[in-house]
């Protein structure tokens, strides 16, 4: 059912850091910039691999304790099988596209 691990999201009190340890750090590669509308930049996603991601968002109130772990993304061969067995187990789920893949999700 599951092929690979697409990505994993999670967020942070400093992006300009978080660029900073992933980039310079890791020598990961910004294969994409979130931004707002008046092009404030919100999130990276950083390519660690071939078809694995890290998607780092800033956390909007850094004050507040919050989880750092978003969620992770896997890639399967075919969402029909997955549906169904969220239906078996009763797990809520929506099929949604991505927003910078366009690739339908669950």
């Amino acid at each position: 059912m599951i092929t690979r691990l697409g990505h994993v999201c999670l967020t942070c009190r400093n992006l300009k850091k978080t660029k900073y340890f992933y980039t310079k750090i890791l020598k990961l590669k910004v294969s994409h910039v979130f931004k707002t509308k008046k092009n404030g930049v919100y999130g990276y996603i950083f390519a660690a691999g071939k078809t694995t991601s890290i998607e780092v968002f800033k956390k909007p109130n850094p004050k507040k304790r919050f989880n750092r772990f978003k969620h992770l993304c896997f890639h399967v061969k075919a969402l029909k099988p997955v549906t169904t067995l969220f239906q078996k187990k009763q797990i809520k789920s929506t099929i949604t596209i991505g927003k910078t893949d366009e690739i339908p999700q669950c």
